[in-house]
C-alpha cells in the first residue's frame, strides 16, 4: 500500500479540523462591538428593545442613545446592549438582550434591566 499519496490529504484534513475547532471555540464568546454608537443597525436594535419593553410592561421610556454593545454567536446573534433611556425627564441606563435570527426573520427582546449607577443591575424584567 502506498501511503505517500495519502499524506497531502491527511494534511488537508488536519488543517480543516484545526480551522473547525477554532471556529467552534469562538462560538458563544461575547465580543465587544467597536463604534456601536455609529451603527444604524445597532441603533435600530436599541430602539426596538425600548419599544418592546414599553409595549410589554406598559412604560413610556424614550430611547436616548446606544451607549455600548456586545454580540455573542448562539443560534443566531445575541446582542447585549447598554441603552440610555428617559422617562419624565429623568435618564437611566438599561441592559437589553436582543436575539436576532435573520434566516427566520426573528428579532426578540430576551431581557431588559435597569442598571445601578455603579454598573450592576438594579431591576430586572425578563420580557
Amino acid at each position: 500500500m502506498d501511503f505517500g499519496a495519502a499524506r497531502p490529504w491527511c494534511l488537508v484534513l488536519l488543517i480543516g479540523m484545526a480551522l473547525f475547532m477554532q471556529t467552534m471555540a469562538q462560538t458563544g464568546v461575547k465580543e465587544k462591538i467597536s463604534n456601536a454608537q455609529n451603527s444604524a443597525q445597532l441603533q435600530d436594535l436599541a430602539s426596538f428593545a425600548v419599544k418592546q419593553y414599553n409595549s410589554k410592561q406598559g412604560f413610556q421610556l424614550q430611547f436616548v442613545r446606544l451607549v455600548s454593545a456586545e454580540q455573542q454567536v448562539v443560534s443566531g446573534l445575541m446582542y447585549y446592549l447598554v441603552i440610555e433611556a428617559s422617562s419624565k425627564g429623568k435618564s437611566n441606563y438599561y441592559e437589553a438582550k436582543v436575539l436576532v435570527q435573520a434566516w427566520r426573520n426573528i428579532k426578540s427582546l430576551e431581557s431588559f434591566k435597569q442598571m445601578k449607577k455603579s454598573g450592576s443591575t438594579d431591576v430586572e424584567t425578563n420580557v
